[in-house]
């Protein structure tokens, strides 16, 4: 699925890209948490909508980061060389690599559960009272920033939304397991 989108950051008649130039100019941390929605916007494109992705124009979105008390936002991002900068900062950054890959499942989980749920027609009111758990859990499950996922809590959500969850091992060379979950 990656590459259906393309990330343009936008370029100056001076040639200089101020929204790459800021990314960079962040710490580790706060600079492979924005990346990793960068990337992820790459994905999933407007399916990231609402709480980090927000519609302005027909072709113009506005991607939303929060990272501690600080909220980052970019628009319109174009020049895709922004795979290269990713690439070569985690071969730099050890700290910068794991904080990129922890905001990658972060995100590719919140969007699991948003989808399953929306697959299954249900609001987030709806698939709490299925689980037995209340609305504000789901929203904060369905939410990138958090990080308390239970694998027993995806469990009970794929089984509410008739999904077969699969959780998967594997380490090179020779050993790759997956056990069917729900």
């Amino acid at each position: 699925m990656a590459g259906d989108f393309t990330i343009d950051y936008v370029r100056l008649p001076d040639g200089r890209r101020p929204a790459r130039e800021f990314i960079d100019s962040l710490d580790d941390q706060a600079a492979a948490k924005v990346d990793a929605f960068v990337e992820r916007l790459r994905v999933y494109g407007t399916r990231m909508h609402g709480k980090f992705v927000e519609k302005l124009t027909h072709v113009l979105f506005e991607l939303r980061v929060k990272h501690f008390d600080r909220i980052f936002r970019g628009k319109g991002m174009k020049n895709d060389k922004y795979s290269q900068v990713v690439q070569e900062r985690m071969r730099r950054s050890p700290r910068y690599r794991r904080a990129f890959l922890r905001s990658l499942q972060q995100i590719d989980l919140a969007m699991l559960v948003r989808e399953m749920r929306e697959a299954a027609a249900l609001s987030q009111k709806q698939l709490a009272d299925r689980v037995g758990t209340t609305q504000s859990v789901i929203a904060r499950l369905e939410d990138a920033q958090y990080t308390g996922q239970s694998l027993r809590m995806l469990e009970r959500i794929a089984t509410a939304c008739g999904v077969n969850l699969k959780l998967r091992a594997e380490k090179k060379p020779g050993f790759d397991r997956e056990v069917v979950l729900a």
